[in-house]
């Protein structure tokens, strides 16, 4: 059931789509975080296992901070992560830059290397698993909410545009940055980020050239960069879009896009003669918090709410241990930090 009138907002479809819980320790999130997206990437690898295809790039990712102090710090993160949490990290000498990818390197920079992560082509991912799911007996229904039925503290049924009312013994709220105006409909608050504010709106931006492909995700402190292809990159920021929004023009996107690819040129000598083929604004999932919501509600007994920022990275594990949860009852230590009533015991609550 779509969330969005306009199919491209949807995250899925205006995302760099970055498999990885490398940047978890830099970004400050606790460190039960930092597991579970460790873990989750060990559920994606495996997922792609099962499902086969070429919908997971294991390209792992390249970071480079500039100057002494962020060097140090980067150094310090990767070897948290390696030695605390078992995720490989390796601080790389120039000659070790070079065998990775083609880029510049100045005099002051420090570079690490996370073998584990990877990207995702979420187009292949998602034709994988709605096969999948018909294969099992599933059923696809693409329409739009239009309210839902109560009985007390149980939501009965879910009433469509189409007319349809769906019947089940229960069901979750997962719409990413539209999970509150969907729960919303159902008596339901979810404490997420409204998509006026200025963290949710997320800017990608392809780019093609005819250069040799850049290899690993590529993290340059003005720029990120995301192999897409032979001929294809993507490119986003890591510290924020330029102010874009919303609201923002096609030329006001354009412009941040034109910085990124000159920075990115700058960079990656690939890129050179590259050109702004598209551009996609995205809605990012953000929590009151910044960590996921995962778990049933305080006024409701068979509604769960899933909903995260990492999705990429944690959709598999999430709804591994979500179903165990929903189907059998069987509650998960992993999900304990992340309940929505987190929200209701202090500070943000809604």
């Amino acid at each position: 059931m779509v969330a969005s009138d306009d199919p491209g907002e949807e995250i899925g479809w205006a995302s760099v789509a970055w498999c990885n819980a490398s940047s978890k320790v830099r970004r400050g999130y606790p460190d039960h975080y930092v597991r579970l997206n460790v873990s989750g990437v060990d559920s994606v690898r495996a997922l792609a296992a099962e499902l086969g295809g070429s919908w997971l790039e294991p390209t792992g990712t390249l970071e480079i901070a500039a100057g002494p102090e962020a060097g140090r710090k980067l150094a310090a993160d990767a070897r948290r992560l390696d030695r605390e949490f078992g995720y490989p990290a390796e601080i790389l000498t120039r000659e070790r830059v070079a065998e990775l990818a083609d880029v510049t390197l100045r005099a002051d920079e420090t570079a690490a290397f996370f073998s584990r992560d990877a990207v995702v082509d979420p187009v292949a991912l998602l034709g994988r698993l709605a096969a999948a799911y018909r294969e099992g007996g599933g059923r696809l229904v693409r329409d739009r909410v239009v309210g839902f039925e109560r009985d007390g503290a149980a939501i009965r049924a879910v009433r469509l545009a189409g007319g349809t009312a769906l019947r089940a013994e229960g069901g979750g709220f997962a719409a990413g940055a539209w999970t509150p105006d969907l729960a919303a409909a159902a008596g339901i608050a979810v404490a997420m980020l409204p998509r006026d504010d200025g963290r949710v709106p997320g800017l990608v931006a392809a780019v093609g050239h005819g250069g040799r492909a850049p290899g690993p995700m590529l993290l340059f402190p003005e720029v990120m960069v995301r192999p897409a292809g032979p001929r294809r990159v993507l490119l986003a920021s890591d510290r924020g879009d330029g102010g874009v929004g919303r609201a923002s023009t096609d030329e006001e996107l354009g412009a941040v896009a034109e910085v990124w690819r000159r920075r990115a040129a700058a960079r990656v000598p690939a890129l050179e003669g590259s050109e702004v083929l598209d551009l996609r604004l995205g809605m990012r999932a953000l929590s009151g918090d910044g960590l996921t919501i995962a778990g049933v509600p305080s006024n409701t007994v068979n509604a769960y709410v899933l909903t995260t920022h990492s999705g990429f990275t944690l959709a598999p594990l999430l709804g591994e241990l979500a179903a165990a949860e929903i189907c059998r009852g069987e509650d998960q230590d992993l999900l304990t930090p992340y309940r929505p009533t987190r929200f209701e015991k202090g500070p943000g609550a809604t």
